[in-house]
């Protein structure tokens, strides 16, 4: 309720120009000191005709700011806990906590926890990833983490704020994977022929899976709407973002890693096995390259697919429970999306592998082996 209550003001807000100017909302971390238990009974009609009367705990809050402008200072919160608001949070003493402060015109007005503290664990995580990757890769792992900071700030700071203002998503996704893709096997393998390679035959996928989602968008009307965000999104932006343009440039992103590394893996492998056997013919290289595709796609396919399937889960299992029929289910537009991404990304990690196999081969052979720079 908490939550949905901070939506609503947020999204009035920005509806209401006048009214964004005089009321902000301010999260800020927050540590609970003390927490005092009330047992309400109060008389409901919206679930039961006849006002039966329900329960609902409210808890009186007692919470130190540790963050932001009013850091140091002590508040007391009132919040609902009850069994009809999913996600609601009942404080303890000693939880770490979000907290969403309201002011207007500067003052302090209200206060009401939004969440619980989880970015601690996150940072955690983020550490002793950039440990491991630059333990293991070395050189090559410092590598990888400029090119992944490079990839954020293209993402976070480029293409977003972009599409906010209006730009086609699907030129600015594809823009910013071209310009990934170069960055990213540039910085860690350097100029040579497996790069270009790798370079080649990721572009290649990459925009046969844009085609196909747009393809897609546009046969079977997909709307790009069919997530809660999506249309919370409609409504803060007054529904002026493209959203089936939207969905295609989350295909082209999401499928760009899982595309890259395998054209990456297939450049890598002709590599090594045309320095042990320089003898080969194109013909044989070639078919060199498209054996350890085959060996790659299956593992990498699923990868895609399962990701996917992963992030539906809960609605999968809201179907099975409800009993829902199959023709319903997959003509679904949240569905019928999931499929065209999944489906796309991999049809665009298939055609990768002879393009790069073929690149690849061609470099070595009929190109007389000889490297390529900018």
């Amino acid at each position: 309720m908490r939550k949905l209550l901070t939506l609503i003001c947020l999204i009035t807000l920005l509806i209401v120009p006048v009214q964004a100017q005089q009321f902000q909302v301010l999260s800020a971390k927050a540590k609970v000191l003390e927490v005092t238990d009330k047992v309400i009974e109060e008389e409901s009609y919206e679930l039961d005709l006849f006002g039966d009367m329900h329960q609902k705990t409210v808890q009186d809050v007692k919470v130190r700011i540790t963050s932001g402008k009013y850091k140091g200072m002590t508040l007391l919160i009132t919040n609902e806990v009850s069994p009809q608001f999913i996600g609601a949070i009942k404080a303890k003493p000693n939880d770490r906590l979000v907290v969403d402060i309201i002011e207007e015109g500067g003052f302090f007005q209200s206060a009401h926890i939004a969440d619980y503290q989880r970015d601690w664990f996150i940072y955690i995580l983020l550490t002793i990833f950039v440990l491991v990757l630059i333990e293991i890769g070395h050189l090559s792992g410092i590598k990888a983490l400029a090119s992944l900071v490079l990839t954020f700030i293209l993402v976070a700071k480029v293409m977003l704020p972009l599409i906010l203002k209006g730009y086609n998503p699907i030129l600015l996704a594809s823009g910013i994977s071209i310009l990934v893709t170069f960055a990213t096997l540039l910085i860690i393998n350097g100029a040579n022929i497996k790069t270009w390679a790798a370079i080649g035959g990721t572009i290649t996928g990459v925009i046969v899976a844009a085609f196909l989602a747009i393809l897609g968008g546009r046969l079977i009307n997909l709307t790009g709407l069919a997530i809660d965000e999506a249309s919370v999104l409609w409504v803060l932006t007054d529904g002026s973002l493209d959203f089936a343009g939207l969905f295609t440039a989350g295909i082209i992103i999401g499928s760009l890693g899982a595309v890259m590394d395998v054209a990456m893996s297939i450049a890598s492998a002709m590599t090594e096995i045309a320095e042990v056997n320089p003898q080969l013919s194109f013909r044989e290289l070639y078919a060199s390259g498209i054996n350890v595709g085959r060996d790659i796609s299956g593992t990498m396919s699923n990868t895609l697919i399962l990701a996917y399937t992963g992030s539906s889960l809960p609605l999968l299992l809201l179907f099975q429970a409800n009993g829902e029929q199959f023709l319903k289910i997959i003509n679904m537009d949240m569905i019928a999306g999931e499929f065209v991404r999944s489906l796309a990304g991999s049809i665009g990690l298939m055609v990768t592998i002879p393009v790069t196999a073929l690149i690849m081969a061609f470099f070595r052979k009929e190109a007389g082996h000889k490297e390529y720079y900018l």
